[in-house]
């Protein structure tokens, strides 16, 4: 784009033809940005820090960086959010909640994130054509999903939305669709069945407690790919589930056989709801006693994160909870400031029905992530973990990543803390304290009672 002319008529373009001055503030010849009142001639980087720069708005009159039209950027994000979120001028009462909790966020934030994906401009235009309230089930209808689903993180944090276990919620969707994959319609009323009534039931109720993990998340959507395929194959060999035999199971475990775990849940329900006869899947044996960490090594861990100053506090916090406290990423990463009782002489963090009092130097360490949480403006969870979006916290598979780059191996880590806590504490206790259930405390008891002398030898490994 030609801007500028020599003396001869020559095109130059704004990078050549622009005049090239030392800036009377950093010395260096670069293109002269702007010239203060006082004469002094400035580059690009100059001007923008300097204070004659700043001029007030003219909408609310703070003195500030403008950002266009003599609007400081909190005015310029309001009057354009308005603009997209308006209709000949006006917005309805509807899109009214979605204007304020986005306007929580800075001003320079939004602007940016609503230049960033044209495609967020195309949704908030159709829920302010729309009619009625927004609500999840509206956002739920809507396309493409991730712009979808980082509007609603936003209107969540805002307080446009209520919290929603969005887990539960995409997994409940995938499961419908699932589930229609099933070509038999006899089979797929029983896999509904056993959907509705066992699987999902069960995680609705754990969700009122504490929202579903990933984990939780990625092993339903095994178990149940699984089951389709099972049901799949029994309508190809023309066998109903009512005939469906222990031969027949056999016979498909063999050309399967790493599918038997993910279905034997499936076909002992059916077999109690006598949809089948009982069937018979023999499991693989528990081996929890070859990820341990030897007990000297599992303490130099301990001492390293507490010493190095380079680590994170969020960093420190989940590894030693980890190694101390049994607790996996995808417990750790939904921990909120709620959790955490904070007295000044000690803290107590609530990771199972009784609190837990968190020893020096892990008490500090929650008390700084409390502090942090409580500051932010945010209408949903307060994380000690957040993550990258708002409201939202940190993905278990990020906090795995990082865990194992300062060399703890969370499943390691959590068995052997499991190891020492169940041969020291009744399984009670330990149930009561680390939020597992006492069957698996129970069960942790008696591995740790037979397996002493094993956990005996591993700790005297160097």
């Amino acid at each position: 784009m030609v801007s500028y002319r020599t003396a001869s008529g020559e095109p130059l373009c704004t990078a050549c033809g622009a005049t090239h001055r030392p800036c009377a503030e950093c010395g260096r010849t670069l293109r002269i940005k702007a010239i203060t009142p006082d004469g002094l001639e400035l580059c690009q980087n100059c001007w923008h820090r300097h204070p004659a720069r700043q001029r007030p708005c003219r909408e609310c009159g703070t003195t500030t960086h403008l950002h266009h039209r003599g609007l400081c950027p909190d005015c310029a994000a309001r009057e354009r959010l308005g603009e997209v979120l308006s209709i000949d001028g006006r917005m309805r009462p509807g899109v009214e909640p979605i204007f304020d909790a986005l306007l929580r966020q800075p001003g320079t934030s939004l602007l940016a994130w609503l230049r960033r994906r044209p495609a967020r401009l195309g949704l908030l235009a159709g829920l302010a054509s729309g009619r009625g309230p927004v609500t999840h089930a509206t956002l739920d209808g809507l396309r493409p999903t991730k712009v979808v689903d980082n509007l609603r993180m936003h209107l969540v944090a805002g307080g446009a939305l209520p919290v929603r276990d969005e887990q539960l919620a995409a997994l409940e969707r995938w499961l419908r669709a699932r589930t229609t994959q099933v070509h038999a319609s006899e089979s797929r009323k029983v896999l509904n069945a056993y959907v509705t009534w066992h699987l999902l039931r069960r995680l609705r109720g754990s969700s009122r407690r504490r929202p579903v993990t990933q984990a939780q998340a990625h092993g339903v959507r095994a178990y149940v790919t699984q089951v389709v395929r099972l049901l799949n194959w029994l309508h190809t060999q023309d066998i109903a589930l009512t005939t469906f035999t222990q031969d027949h199971l056999d016979a498909w475990l063999d050309e399967h056989p790493a599918r038997g775990p993910r279905v034997h849940g499936f076909l002992a329900w059916t077999s109690r709801k006598g949809h089948t006869r009982q069937l018979t899947i023999e499991l693989p044996t528990s081996t929890f006693t070859g990820h341990l960490i030897a007990q000297d090594a599992r303490w130099r861990l301990v001492n390293r994160l507490i010493h190095d100053d380079r680590t994170p506090v969020s960093d420190k916090t989940a590894g030693l909870l980890a190694l101390l406290f049994a607790q996996e990423p995808g417990r750790i990463t939904v921990l909120t400031a709620g959790h955490a009782e904070i007295s000044p002489g000690t803290v107590l963090l609530r990771l199972g029905k009784v609190p837990a009092e968190m020893p020096p130097p892990l008490d500090d360490y929650i008390r700084a992530l409390h502090a942090d949480a409580m500051t932010r403006n945010t209408a949903g969870e307060r994380w000690l973990f957040p993550g990258r979006f708002p409201g939202q916290h940190l993905s278990r598979a990020r906090l795995t990543h990082r865990l194992q780059a300062l060399g703890v191996r969370p499943r390691m880590a959590r068995n052997t803390a499991l190891v020492e806590l169940a041969s020291e504490l009744p399984a009670v206790v330990v149930s009561r304290l680390l939020g597992i259930h006492q069957n698996t405390a129970d069960t942790w008891k008696r591995l740790a009672g037979q397996d002493n002398d094993y956990a005996a030898e591993v700790a005297r490994r160097p």
